[in-house]
């Protein structure tokens, strides 16, 4: 009964287990839940690494050669295995595929169906599943063990499995090792070569494992669109070559696919029913990188990023965007290295400058040349919220509750960063990065600034640069690298603690030459001495912004349209 309810809870479409984290072999384990071969327990834990018996390999592979989990008509059946008795719950599992030569047993009377499978003798079960006979394939003697795990290699069965094949098999790998026999082809024995072929006697490929036993239709092409939960693959040629058919349109997903735009994935779906779609999953001809938009460098005819430098195909690189204001994604355009350069972006209005764009650029290498063929970019739209209720939220426009993904966090004052959901068909809207730390450095570039807060560089804009100093303790706004708001706010609300009126100057009492004596708004007096880079000729009466240590202070004059700590300088007097 506990192994029952392990192997037929939960057969949801990706399932997210309690413990997904600890699962490598996600793909497999997703498909396999989703086909029902394998799920979890009630509790909603997978357990990756627990192991399985061998009667439990025997009810995955009576589950995928009958498209059924209901083995009782075979629970009587005649077996040579004398622990297999007919009132276990796994008899006609074993019964079956004993019956079919999947399994032989330990001895001619012994099968051991509580002792736990290895990854061989699970590779072996696959290879009689493909169509191998032991015996042809000289799978035998003491050699057995090694034979096998060639045979396995050369088939594909191995791929992915980093567990000890020799060893009890865990849990996530036999669903790797089941996973990746669906999708290998089945075979036949030649009389003309003396050997297994995957070709068909009219010379044609022989149907996959999942076609055979599950008619599971697998295509292959690069994700071009998400439409709700429609998507669209294209096929080259030679991904023609390697698909079961030339569906490249379909439909009813029920998962989002988005993150695999660009990429070479592989759509597996049932009966040649492009409305029945198992799930989508990348192959691995894929390399992915993302970059913000404002970390991409020319390179001669490349692009640069995060120290590399990449090369695209004819020096030109098929691009799509995430268009926020359209809500759609973009027609295919074309782009060279200089583009991303000049890159304007619908949503924040900012022209010749990518430096400034608040955009995410996710580049593909899907064909495994080192060169990148597709980049999907991803705009945002920076936004200060200025009302939030129940129902809706403003911000620069109105945004309802029921028509977008609007985060629960967001509150009145922040600013969000809003971006388009091509699969919900809708914006999603979130908190932008929020940074308070102190700006410790300012670098001067063309039609922009860089400042360093909390040991990071971001780039703003000269707008948003003028409201702050070198010094400041500042509270910023962070869109994809761009600094979309900052001020000086220490998020305390608080009397700045920078600002002092100057109470005496060189030449009074006690004050000398450059010393100025200061008054901070908590009632701090103190005398300091004034840096040979300060410019500013101190008067009685005024304040000033200060900083620097009490023997090397700069002071800077106050800005009526400036905030310091959230306060706004009204009048600044000496009279």
């Amino acid at each position: 009964m506990a192994f029952a309810m392990a192997f037929t809870m939960m057969a949801t479409a990706g399932a997210a287990y309690t413990d997904q984290a600890d699962i490598e072999a996600t793909e497999a384990v997703d498909m396999l839940t989703t086909l029902g071969i394998m799920s979890g327990d009630p509790d909603g834990s997978f357990r990756p690494n627990d192991t399985i018996t061998r009667a439990e390999a025997c009810r995955m592979i009576y589950s995928i050669r009958t498209n059924s989990d209901d083995a009782s008509a075979y629970a009587n059946m005649q077996t040579t295995f004398t622990d297999v008795s007919s009132d276990a719950w796994y008899a006609g599992y074993v019964k079956h595929c004993q019956s079919v030569g999947i399994v032989s047993g330990r001895s001619e009377t012994t099968f051991d169906p509580n002792s736990d499978v290895t990854g061989v003798e699970l590779a072996l079960m696959c290879l009689r599943v493909m169509g191998y006979d032991p015996a042809k394939a000289n799978i035998g003697g003491s050699t057995w063990s090694t034979t096998t795990i060639g045979l396995a290699t050369e088939a594909g069965l191995l791929e992915d499995v980093t567990a000890s094949i020799t060893s009890a098999c865990p849990r996530q790998f036999a669903a790797q090792i089941m996973y990746n026999m669906l999708d290998s082809r089945t075979v036949r024995w030649s009389n003309d070569s003396e050997s297994y072929t995957d070709l068909n006697m009219g010379g044609g490929y022989m149907n996959r494992v999942g076609m055979e036993y599950l008619k599971l239709y697998v295509n292959i092409g690069t994700l071009v669109d998400v439409d709700g939960q429609n998507l669209t693959i294209s096929m080259s040629e030679s991904d023609r070559e390697d698909s079961d058919n030339g569906t490249t349109s379909f439909t009813n997903l029920g998962e989002n696919y988005t993150s695999l735009l660009g990429q070479k994935v592989k759509v597996l779906f049932r009966d040649n029913k492009a409305n029945d779609v198992i799930g989508v999953y990348a192959t691995g001809d894929n390399t992915v990188y993302t970059a913000d938009m404002r970390d991409i460098e020319r390179d001669g005819s490349k692009v640069k990023f995060d120290g590399a430098s990449y090369s695209f195909d004819d020096n030109e690189i098929t691009a799509v965007r995430l268009d926020v204001n359209d809500e759609a994604i973009s027609d295919t355009f074309t782009m060279s290295a200089a583009d991303f350069d000049t890159y304007s972006d619908n949503a924040s209005g900012v022209d010749n400058t990518a430096k400034l764009v608040p955009a995410t650029v996710t580049f593909v290498d899907n064909d495994n040349d080192g060169k990148l063929n597709i980049a999907i970019i991803t705009e945002y739209l920076a936004s200060e919220v200025t009302y939030v209720g129940s129902d809706r939220i403003v911000a620069g426009t109105t945004y309802r509750m029921e028509d977008e993904n609007i985060a629960d966090d967001l509150e009145q004052d922040d600013w969000a960063m809003i971006s388009y959901n091509p699969y919900d068909d809708c914006l999603d809207i979130a908190k932008a990065d929020v940074v308070s730390d102190t700006l410790s450095g300012i670098k001067e570039e063309t039609d922009y600034q860089q400042f360093q807060i909390g040991g990071t560089w971001y780039n703003v804009s000269e707008t948003n640069a003028n409201q702050v100093s070198r010094g400041d303790t500042v509270l910023a706004y962070v869109v994809a690298g761009v600094i979309v708001d900052i001020s000086a706010d220490d998020g305390t609300g608080a009397i700045p603690s920078n600002i002092a009126v100057v109470i005496g100057t060189g030449g009074n009492a006690s004050v000398y030459g450059d010393q100025v004596r200061l008054r901070y708004f908590d009632g701090t007096n103190k005398i300091v001495t004034l840096s040979d880079q300060n410019t500013v000729t101190p008067v009685e009466g005024l304040a000033y912004r200060v900083s620097g240590s009490d023997t090397n202070v700069r002071l800077e004059t106050l800005e009526t349209d400036r905030e310091y700590n959230g306060y706004a300088i009204k009048s600044n007097s000496a009279a």
